[in-house]
């Protein structure tokens, strides 16, 4: 990035969106959003680290809407905040139901202000040992946190849970897993399966 010291390079990018003449990086490791001109140079920077309003602990994704107004999702805090095209702080809000923000992760916006969302599914739980598949929500939210409707149900990604009963070890990926694929443009919603 044209402007940006070594000091400051990207670290951790969660995400990046473009809308007409910018592009934001979502840039984790420094808990900011770096808006960029087409050739690159920085325009300027927005959020810190933090809590407060426009502040992020956990930045995972950065995408327009409604033409240049951004929106960064924070997995830690479940939190959206709204910024202005200029990188003002507009507002926050979480979801209205709570459930909904479980293992949560932003996919997309249709309709210019609509999310998606993939979520685990509200009460399903998976087996201490062995080969797991969550069931995943495929949500469309409005930029209010409220819920609009659940598009689909599908089996996310496949993971094995290697506990022996001695130790307990995290779910690790299983090679050449079985998954669901969801990819979200400005108006549609596709999902496919690697079943």
């Amino acid at each position: 990035i044209v402007g940006l010291a070594a000091a400051d390079a990207l670290d951790r990018v969660a995400g990046v969106a473009t809308t007409p003449g910018r592009m934001a990086i979502a840039n984790s490791g420094s808990s900011e959003i770096l808006i960029t001109d087409t050739a690159g140079a920085l325009i300027h920077r927005i959020g810190r680290a933090g809590e407060g309003p426009g502040e992020f602990r956990d930045l995972s994704c950065a995408l327009y809407v409604r033409g240049d107004s951004l929106l960064a999702y924070d997995s830690n805090l479940k939190r959206y905040s709204m910024f202005s095209p200029e990188g003002r702080y507009v507002r926050s809000f979480r979801l209205s139901n709570p459930n909904a923000a479980r293992g949560a992760s932003v996919l997309g916006v249709v309709e210019d202000s609509i999310i998606v969302l993939q979520s685990v599914r509200p009460g399903h739980t998976v087996a201490a040992t062995g080969t797991n598949r969550a069931l995943m929500d495929i949500l469309r939210v409005r930029l209010t946190g409220e819920l609009v409707d659940t598009v689909a149900v599908v089996q996310g990604w496949e993971s094995y849970s290697p506990n022996d009963g001695a130790t307990t070890l995290s779910n690790m990926p299983v090679p050449f897993a079985r998954s669901s694929y969801i990819a979200v443009s400005a108006d549609h919603i596709v999902i496919a399966h690697s079943d």
